[in-house]
């Protein structure tokens, strides 16, 4: 939806790019619905897919999550036999929390399945203009970037005054 006061090339461009996060939003929610997971979920086996071993605190401190809401989360997966939880260390209090085979095995299907959407979305775009979008993205990621990290804003190639 364009915004109606957005006259300016760079609120059209911006606006634009809202309305498309939010369309692939829509479309990766629809795509994890489909597997019965949430996005919080989602994000949740791919943290656990990574080589650290997380503890139950610091999946909810990943996920921004209080602990009783990550407890839940992890008992929804855990119910799924999607991950589980093993008490590690000597503190009883540590709970470490592993993704099983066959949250491995749902998440790579999940990625796979994405992939092909992606590249038949890709397929749907001129190959000019994927070539001119694959530029601006990486210059916007370039921005994000530079601002995340306090750096002093730069002027892209092409931009105006």
């Amino acid at each position: 939806m364009a915004l109606a006061w957005a006259d300016d090339p760079a609120d059209q461009f911006l606006d634009a790019l809202r309305g498309m996060m939010m369309e692939a939003t829509l479309f990766r929610r629809q795509q994890l619905q489909a597997h019965r997971l949430t996005m919080t979920q989602f994000f949740a086996l791919n943290l656990l897919e990574g080589p650290e071993r997380l503890r139950l605190t610091d999946l909810a401190r990943h996920l921004e999550l209080s602990h009783p809401a990550a407890t839940n989360l992890v008992d929804a997966l855990e119910g799924r036999r999607l991950v589980t939880r093993r008490r590690e260390g000597k503190d009883r209090r540590e709970i470490r929390v592993y993704l099983t085979p066959a949250g491995r095995t749902l998440l790579r299907r999940v990625h796979r399945e994405f992939l092909t959407q992606a590249r038949r979305m890709a397929g749907m775009i001129s190959p000019d203009h994927r070539s001119v979008a694959t530029e601006v993205l990486n210059d916007l990621r370039g921005s994000i970037r530079q601002l995340r990290e306090g750096k002093p804003a730069f002027r892209a190639r092409g931009a105006g005054p």
